[in-house]
């Protein structure tokens, strides 16, 4: 279900968003226009920017910018970057995201903002739901930052501090070929486009040394259908087999976008918008000579250090070794034996001891010892002594 945003309590952050739709999409203009739509009822702050064709008319209404390029490339985080220059100064906080993303939280641009009171970078959503065209869920995934994996890249949405994009240099101008490329600048991990090292690495050096904090926003978004998804096979595989100069292929444009300047090279890649149009043979590109010195002397300049994957340690959860419990023994309590005996012991004693009771008259009380008379002979006399003997005892 669709959420009614609020009107946002900051007024330090606004949404940067752009439209570039060549194949004329019918998705992607409903979509665009109903994240118009619920962002100027809930009057929050947005600015955008409209790539369009030779010969083509705007779909936008009243678009803060307008743009123009031949070439179908990846132009996404270029246009943020232009559109950027024209926000006011006055919002410190740009959150720059696609229009098929939707909110499941009403006040999600405050929370936005308050987290990058103390963050630097925020992907603005921590899972997403897929929807499809009847705006059904079909899956629900958890987004790149919280897993860590570029391949869970559902959606394009930066929140960030824009005094650190611009230390950072705003997105690299040259992301045309490459959709993944600011999320592995981010993580510190490699990009396989040898076309790119260089830029990239320079790129994510200086993210890593301006020490940027990256985090997620604690919320889910639905990705609205946009249409059939774009097969990025071909182009990859070009890309990745081009190890030229970047200016031999491409040339910027008057509104600062970069074009191809490779004919067969532009057919290949509009084959990811038009795929009746798509090429099945990859071009051979044959570098020139200079070129490829160029690329060996900036190689041989730039240091290429070993690129450290933050240790985004898969989540082992601690080894648990399987649970092998104790092998518990039978307890065999030792033989009650010794216990018994002490006890029979002790029982017998004071049984043992239990007569005379003599002790009851103290011996201070016995003025003399009591001796039978020595004249003591028959038994009449013997009698008498031992009445005498009693006599004492009773005393």
């Amino acid at each position: 279900m669709s959420v009614a945003y609020t009107k946002p309590t900051n007024n330090d952050i606004c949404i940067a968003f752009c439209y570039y739709n060549p194949t004329g999409n019918q998705a992607i203009i409903d979509n665009t226009r109903i994240f118009e739509d619920r962002l100027k009822l809930a009057q929050i702050p947005y600015f955008n920017i409209e790539l369009i064709q030779p010969n083509s008319k705007p779909n936008l209404v009243n678009p803060t910018l307008l743009v123009e390029a031949s070439s179908t490339l990846l132009y996404k985080e270029s246009l943020w970057n232009i559109l950027e220059k024209q926000i006011p100064k006055s919002f410190t906080k740009i959150c720059f995201m696609d229009t098929n993303l939707e909110y499941t939280r009403a006040d999600w641009l405050d929370c936005i903002s308050l987290m990058l009171n103390f963050y630097d970078i925020i992907q603005p959503y921590n899972q997403v739901n897929m929807l499809d065209e009847s705006g059904n869920t079909v899956n629900t995934l958890e987004a790149a930052i919280k897993t860590h994996n570029s391949e869970d890249m559902y959606g394009n949405a930066w929140a960030v501090k824009r005094s650190v994009l611009h230390k950072i240099g705003g997105f690299l101008n040259k992301s045309v070929v490459n959709s993944s490329l600011f999320f592995n600048a981010l993580t510190s991990r490699p990009l396989d486009v040898p076309l790119l090292e260089n830029d990239f690495l320079t790129y994510s050096t200086n993210i890593r040394e301006n020490k940027c904090k990256i985090k997620y926003l604690n919320t889910i978004v639905n990705n609205r259908f946009n249409g059939p998804a774009m097969d990025q096979s071909v182009m990859n595989d070009v890309i990745k087999s081009m190890k030229v100069n970047w200016d031999t292929f491409f040339s910027l444009n008057p509104s600062g976008l970069w074009e191809l300047n490779d004919t067969t090279l532009n057919s290949t890649f509009k084959s990811m918008f038009f795929p009746v149009e798509a090429v099945t043979e990859i071009p051979t590109v044959v570098p020139f000579a200079e070129a490829v010195q160029e690329v060996l002397m900036v190689e041989a300049i730039v240091p290429v250090e070993p690129v450290v994957e933050p240790v985004v340690e898969p989540v082992v959860e601690p080894v648990v070794e399987p649970v092998v419990k104790p092998v518990v023994k039978p307890v065999v309590k030792p033989v009650v034996k010794p216990v018994v005996e002490p006890v029979t012991v002790l029982r017998k004693m004071p049984i043992i001891q239990k007569t005379p009771v003599i002790p009851l008259v103290s011996t201070k009380e016995v003025p003399f010892m009591v001796k039978l008379p020595a004249g003591v002979k028959n038994d009449a006399d013997r009698a008498a002594a031992a009445a005498l003997m009693a006599k004492f005892k009773r005393r």
